[in-house]
């Protein structure tokens, strides 16, 4: 049987800023501030695909989300152009001068049939995107995020192309 003092303690949620004498946090409370932060974190997110994030990577929620609307809209048109989609991204963690980077799992469709690849994308401070598609050449910079259409563009060509790997 699991006793109340293992279930509330100081630092359960509610509890964490309360002084003496306040009262105690009631569920309402609790849920209302975790949905505040779910819709902050949510908001102009897609949900086509799921995203593990990964704790420490020293970039501010804030830039992450502006990056995902960002590329939240390339890869939806990606998929409405029928070169393929996005089934799962991670984030990873890369040396200077990339600033943020995200690891998709594409299904796409090239010349010679479907395939799944591995594709990196790199964000520098500036925006510049660069794609790295896993166990190949990196294509280099091949836009900015304030440019949208280029990266797209860089997207459909490296589907179309189907870059091969070195098993």
């Amino acid at each position: 049987m699991i006793k109340l003092k293992k279930l509330l303690k100081e630092s359960s949620p509610g509890f964490t800023k309360r002084k003496f004498g306040d009262p105690l946090p009631t569920f309402n409370d609790v849920m209302g501030k975790h949905q505040q932060i779910e819709e902050f974190l949510d908001e102009g997110l897609s949900r086509e695909y799921r995203l593990r994030e990964k704790s420490g990577t020293g970039v501010p929620k804030k830039y992450k989300q502006e990056v995902h609307k960002t590329l939240d809209k390339i890869w939806k048109k990606f998929k409405r152009s029928g070169h393929g989609h996005v089934e799962t991204a991670s984030e990873e963690m890369f040396p200077h001068p990339t600033y943020y980077a995200i690891k998709y799992q594409v299904a796409h469709n090239g010349k010679k049939g479907k395939f799944r690849d591995w594709w990196f994308l790199k964000i520098t401070k500036k925006g510049d995107v660069e794609i790295h598609p896993k166990g190949s050449r990196s294509m280099g910079v091949v836009g900015n995020l304030k440019n949208p259409n280029k990266v797209l563009k860089a997207l459909q060509q490296a589907s179309e192309e189907h870059i091969q790997f070195d098993d």
